[in-house]
This record gives structure tokens, sequence and C-alpha cells, in this order.
């Protein structure tokens, strides 16, 4: 069946981000993301902050049907380790969810989201990591700073294909390895996350959101980046338990874009 969007679904989320967002990230929670930067319990706070004016956010969302699950290992929760996340791409939404799941995530992302007026003052304040696309030094500069975020015992979410899928699409893209390098490196875990019906929502090249579609976002189990003796071995292990699951997800919530 032919999907449904509406761009009212858009209008209604764009304005009620900018609303939120400037009620609770520059008003509510500047002081903790600032202080944040040398202070690291501040940043805890700020991570607390985000995570509940993400949901109010969510739940006036009319959009809104889903299951969110995201489970970090024991010490990366106490903020004893660093943990780097990875997840596949399905839509704009992804980054959301993330935000709303993960306290004190900080996200690799398109230069192009700093320049937007206001999201690019949240992404400032959230500590987002810049790469501009087509750079190899601003993408090896990125890296470095995952290293060292990953040593500093913080969670960095990458999304390893580092484009969104088209909609409806089920088998992954390649995945960079220079993250998986960089979590080696630092000696912390993989934790792998599937996002499945973003896309059927608001997919790439769309600007309207379907009603009511249903959203996995999940967790797996997560891997110990120090038991791989390569970064390709390690990215196409994780690889490939995100693409198990993301199968077994289509197979369960089938939409009508899928090939």
């Amino acid at each position: 069946d032919k999907i449904k969007r509406y761009r009212w679904c858009l209008i209604h989320l764009v304005s009620a981000s900018g609303y939120l967002g400037l009620l609770s990230q520059y008003i509510i929670n500047m002081p903790f993301l600032l202080l944040g930067r040398i202070y690291k319990p501040a940043w805890k706070i700020a991570g607390q902050i985000t995570i509940a004016s993400t949901t109010v956010l969510r739940w006036t969302q009319p959009w809104w049907r889903g299951d969110l699950k995201v489970h970090l290992p024991e010490k990366v929760q106490k903020w004893e380790q660093g943990c780097l996340i990875v997840s596949n791409h399905r839509s704009h939404l992804d980054v959301f969810m993330l935000l709303n799941l993960v306290p004190g995530i900080r996200v690799l992302t398109k230069h192009l989201i700093f320049l937007i007026p206001g999201l690019g003052g949240a992404a400032f304040l959230l500590r987002m990591i810049l790469v501009k696309r087509g750079s190899e030094k601003s993408f090896w500069q990125a890296m470095e700073t995952v290293e060292k975020v990953l040593n500093n015992n913080e969670r960095v979410h990458v999304f390893p294909e580092m484009t969104r899928c088209l909609p409806g699409e089920t088998k992954l893209s390649r995945f960079t390895i220079a993250p998986f390098q960089k979590a080696i490196n630092a000696k912390v875990p993989i934790q792998p996350v599937v996002i499945w019906g973003t896309d059927m929502l608001w997919p790439k090249g769309v600007y309207k959101i379907a009603l009511k579609a249903p959203l996995i976002v999940k967790s797996l189990e997560s891997v110990d980046s120090t038991k791989f003796s390569s970064a390709k071995e390690l990215s196409d292990h994780v690889k490939s338990i995100i693409q198990t699951e993301q199968i077994k997800l289509s197979e369960k919530y089938p939409f009508g874009e899928l090939k």
C-alpha cells in the first residue's frame, strides 16, 4: 500500500523542536552544557535534561508510536569507561532518537547541521563532533576527537555507513573502519544499535512525515573491541549482527516501500 505522509507533521515537528529546544537547551540546560565541558557532573545533569526534553517533544508528536530500548554496559553507565555506539542510518529522526535514549551522547555529524539557525547552536552545545563531507583532513581530525572522547570515558555515536539508506532498504552499506580502530585503541566496548522504521516515517529526500508507523530502536549485545585482531574484523562482526537483526525487524514490521 502507498504510504501517506503529511507536510503538516513535519511542520509540527520543526515548530515543536524550535520551541522546546529554545526552552530546554538554550535556557534551562545551557549552564550545565557549558560547565560540562570542564566539569563532568554538570555534563551528566545536562544529559538527563536533554533526555527529559526530547521525551516531552516525542510525546507531542502525532506520528509517535514505537519501542525504544538502549542498554549500555555497566561500566559505561557509571561513566567509568567510554563506549562507541554504532547503528545503521535510516532517517534524520535517528539522531533525535539517540539523544532521547543515551545521556551525554556525542554524535559524529555533518558540518552542515552547524549552519542551520537554532539547530546549529544546539549541536554546538551538545558537543556534536563535526566532519565535513569530502574532506579527508576533517574526517581524520574527527576520528582523533572520537578517540580522545572515548579515552575520557564518554559515549560517542557513529553511523559507520556515513549516510542514510534509501527508503525500505534492508542491506547495510559499507562500514568505514576508522571509528572501530579508535575503539580498539581506547580499549572500549562497542554498543551496536539497530534502527528500523524511521525511514518509513521520514525517508531521505522527502519533506513529509507519516502517521503511526512502527518505530524500533534496539540495542544488541555489546562487543569487546579488545578481542579482535583488526578494525576490519571488528567492523565486519558488528555489521553482521546489526544486519541480521535488521532483517528480522523487516520481516516482523514490513512496510509498503519495502522492496
